[in-house]
């Protein structure tokens, strides 16, 4: 599994952190071990953004913009 020392990739806190990569995660994993709240503080530190559907959360670990297609 990639980039498994991110914070918000992993739901576990590491300090390393990564720095690029996409990652999947199921929502209920994220609340369970990190919290939703830690989570998106997470997310707003690093300046990455996620998506949400059915369930699962997409990780973008970079600062790059996310534009959906559809």
């Amino acid at each position: 599994m990639p980039h498994r020392g991110c914070v918000v990739a992993a739901t576990v806190p590491v300090a390393s952190g990564c720095k690029s990569g996409v990652v999947r995660r199921q929502k209920r994993d994220i609340e369970r071990l990190l919290g939703w709240e830690r989570f998106r503080q997470e997310l707003n530190h690093r300046g990455f953004h996620a998506v949400e559907n059915a369930g699962q959360v997409v990780i973008f670990c970079n600062q790059d913009a996310v534009r959906i297609i559809r």
